[in-house]
């Protein structure tokens, strides 16, 4: 159970460092969720990769979701 409620406080934190005003912050979550791809990760990814202005991040967030569409049913 503890191990749960880590791996939910660590996800919360990687998700609100995707929408971060710092680039290096949001790099590192998208790493992060490259890492650890989920199903549940699909839609947040869409939002970030409307809102992304940097094309390099946007197309990475991208190709990760293609990933995880075609891996996760």
């Amino acid at each position: 159970m503890a191990g749960w409620a880590v791996a939910k406080q660590v996800q919360h934190a990687h998700r609100d460092a995707l929408f971060s005003l710092r680039p290096a912050r949001r790099r590192a979550a998208l790493g992060w969720l490259e890492g650890h791809p989920a199903a549940e990760v699909a839609p947040l990814l869409r939002d970030y990769a409307a809102w992304e202005p940097e094309p390099a991040l946007r197309a990475r967030a991208v190709q990760l979701l293609r990933r995880i569409e075609t891996t996760w049913p």
